[in-house]
């Protein structure tokens, strides 16, 4: 954490984890790699066997939230998702409810101290139930 990655970092470690099957957990918390890294370590994600994917605090919005949730979709492998301390708003929520959907591996997710508000998390909960 706190590497001070941003987009241009992100994208380099993708490059190398998409061809990576021994990486099971990826943490890259604390950084600024903002919606463009998210949509790059996201891309990388499509066939990997990592399992738990921290990207809390990186100025993530519903825009790399989507293209995550794209990924999530189709991957499996993908057990544990910290979101957490980034700008996920109600939009956000809707595409990680229809990931969680198409996807029912996730077990853990994290998205504490965002901007979900009462729509966002009603429509994380609609899908818990």
């Amino acid at each position: 954490t706190a590497n001070f990655l941003k987009e241009e970092g992100a994208a380099a470690l993708a490059k190398v984890l998409g061809a990576n099957r021994r990486i099971k957990t990826l943490h890259l918390c604390g950084n600024a790699i903002e919606d463009g890294g998210c949509k790059a370590i996201s891309e990388a994600l499509k066939d990997t066997a990592v399992e738990t994917v921290g990207l809390g605090q990186n100025q993530i919005t519903d825009v790399g939230v989507r293209h995550l949730c794209e990924v999530l979709k189709t991957n499996p492998a993908v057990t544990s998702l910290s979101l957490k301390s980034n700008l996920v708003e109600a939009q956000g929520g809707m595409y990680l409810s229809s990931a969680m959907r198409a996807n029912n591996r996730l077990k853990v997710l994290d998205i504490s101290n965002n901007r979900l508000g009462d729509s966002g998390a009603e429509h994380v909960a609609g899908h818990l139930e």
